[in-house]
C-alpha cells in the first residue's frame, strides 16, 4: 500500500551516513547525557535563607573575638548559605544578623583581597602616594592616571603607539615545565583497526594567565616624545613611564596588586547569586561552610 512505505520511515530511526559507512546502526548516543550526569547542565537553585537571629553588632576588633563563637554557631546552622560568605561576606553575615560597623566592614573587605604580604605592601603604597599626591590613588581609572603622571607629576608624554610592556614568566611555569615530561603519550582508546578516519583532534590551549604580571625591574625601550598629550593612560602604558618617576613607579605596582585582589560582589550581584539567577563559581565549588570552634571542637 502507499503509506506503508512512509509509516516505515516514521517508526523506523534514521541512522546518520558516518555511521552507516561504518557498519553501525541506529540513531548517536544521546551526548547530553554525561554532561547531566556530571551536573554540567545542572540548573541554579536559589539558597535557602538562613534562620532569622537575634541581631547584634560588632563595632571593634575585640567585638569579632568575643562574639565569634556565636557566628560559628550560627553559621553552622546553616551551613549551605554560608557558601555566600565567598562572594561577599559582609552581606552574607547581615543575612545571618551579624552587623558590622563602617569601620569593621572597610577592614573585612580590604583584608580578604589579598594575602598578608601583599595587603602590608598594598597599604605602604596608599599610604605614600595619598602623602605625596594629596588625595587618595585611584589607579583603576585612566583618567585619573593620565592626569596624575602629565599634570601632577609633569612627565612628558611618549608615543608608546603599539608597543607592548614587559611581564613577567607565568606563576607557574616551572611546574608546567616539570609535569609536561610526566604526561603519558596518547594511545588508541579501543581495540581493533579504527573504521573512521579522524578529522579532529584535541590539543592542549597555551597557558594565558587572568592577570599578567607586569615586571617592573625590566628595562623601558625609548620611546619618542609627543605633544598629543594622551586623555587616558592604562596601567600597560604607565608601564613606560615607571622609571622617569618614583611615584609612576608606584602606581603602577599599585594598579598591579589591586588587579590579582580576590573579586568582592556587588549588593546586586550578591541577590542574584543567591537567588539562583546569576551563576557564580563559589556557588559551584562550595556547597557549604563552617567555622571550627577556637577551643578545638566544632560549633554546633
Amino acid at each position: 500500500m502507499p503509506h506503508e512505505k512512509d509509516d516505515k520511515k516514521r517508526s523506523g530511526a534514521k541512522t546518520p551516513a558516518p555511521r552507516r559507512k561504518a557498519g553501525l546502526t541506529g540513531p548517536p548516543p544521546n551526548r547530553a547525557e554525561p554532561r547531566a550526569a556530571a551536573g554540567l547542565n545542572r540548573r541554579l537553585v536559589p539558597l535557602k535563607e538562613p534562620t532569622r537571629f537575634e541581631p547584634f553588632e560588632v563595632k571593634d576588633h575585640r567585638g569579632v573575638a568575643v562574639a565569634f563563637r556565636k557566628i560559628a554557631e550560627r553559621i553552622a546552622k546553616d551551613p549551605e548559605f554560608g557558601v555566600m560568605m565567598a562572594v561577599n561576606p559582609v552581606l552574607a553575615m547581615e543575612r545571618y544578623g551579624i552587623k558590622l560597623s563602617p569601620q569593621m566592614q572597610d577592614h573585612v573587605l580590604r583584608a580578604i583581597r589579598h594575602p598578608p604580604r601583599l595587603r602590608t605592601r598594598r597599604e605602604a603604597l596608599e599610604a605614600k602616594l595619598t602623602e605625596a599626591l594629596g588625595t587618595a590613588p585611584r589607579v583603576d581609572d585612566p583618567a585619573w592616571l593620565a592626569e596624575t603622571l602629565f599634570e601632577r607629576l609633569g612627565l612628558e608624554p611618549q608615543e608608546v603607539g603599539d608597543a607592548q610592556p614587559a611581564y613577567r614568566p607565568p606563576m607557574n611555569a616551572e611546574v608546567m615545565a616539570r609535569v609536561r615530561p610526566l604526561r603519558p603519550p596518547g594511545a588508541p582508546r579501543y581495540p581493533g583497526p579504527r573504521r573512521l578516519k579522524v578529522q579532529a583532534r584535541i590539543g592542549m590551549k597555551p597557558w594565558k594567565e587572568a592577570v599578567r604580571r607586569l615586571d617592573l625591574n625590566a628595562t623601558v625601550p625609548e620611546l619618542p616624545p609627543t605633544t598629543e598629550r594622551p586623555d587616558a593612560v592604562t596601567l600597560e602604558m604607565a608601564w613606560f613611564y615607571k622609571d622617569r618617576h618614583e611615584l609612576a613607579r608606584d602606581l603602577v605596582e599599585l594598579g598591579q596588586i589591586q588587579r590579582m585582589a580576590f573579586p568582592i560582589r556587588t549588593p546586586d550581584a550578591f541577590r542574584r547569586i543567591a537567588a539562583g539567577e546569576q551563576a557564580s563559581a563559589m556557588r559551584s565549588w562550595i556547597t557549604s561552610l563552617r567555622f571550627k570552634d577556637p577551643s578545638g571542637s566544632k560549633a554546633s
